[in-house]
C-alpha cells in the first residue's frame, strides 16, 4: 500500500534536496518565491502606502498610512540610526553598505522614530 521503490524513492529525495538547495540559494540573493498573484497584492499595497516624514536634528519621525498591513516593508535608511523607537518588530539588514529597516508587520498609524 504505501511500498515505495528504491528507485522511485532516491528520485524523490534528490527532489527535495535539489528544491531545498534551491530555496536556500534565492533565499540569500533576497529573491521572490511566490505566485504572481502574491507579488501583485503586496505591489498594490505599496501604491497605497504613504510615509510621512518629520525631520528635526539627528531625529526622523516616520508615520505609516496605509490602508492594510504590509509583511516586511522595507525602508533604506542614510545610516545606520543609534536608536529606535517602534513597537512593532523589526530588525536591521546591512548590505553593501547600505542599510535597511525591516517592519516585520506594517500597519497603519504607526510611528517609527530614528535618532541619528
Amino acid at each position: 500500500d504505501n511500498y515505495c521503490s528504491p528507485s522511485l524513492f532516491r528520485l524523490k529525495w534528490t527532489y527535495i534536496k535539489t528544491t531545498s538547495r534551491y530555496a536556500r540559494t534565492c533565499k540569500k540573493s533576497n529573491s521572490w518565491i511566490c505566485s504572481i498573484d502574491e507579488i501583485a497584492t503586496y505591489w498594490n499595497k505599496l501604491l497605497n502606502l504613504d510615509l510621512n516624514v518629520y525631520e528635526k536634528n539627528d531625529t526622523v519621525t516616520i508615520t505609516i498610512k496605509s490602508n492594510e498591513d504590509i509583511k516586511g516593508l522595507t525602508l533604506l535608511l542614510p545610516q545606520n540610526p543609534k536608536k529606535i523607537k517602534y513597537e512593532g518588530k523589526y530588525k536591521i539588514e546591512k548590505k553593501n553598505d547600505k542599510v535597511f529597516l525591516i517592519l516585520v508587520n506594517a500597519m497603519n498609524g504607526e510611528k517609527i522614530t530614528l535618532f541619528f
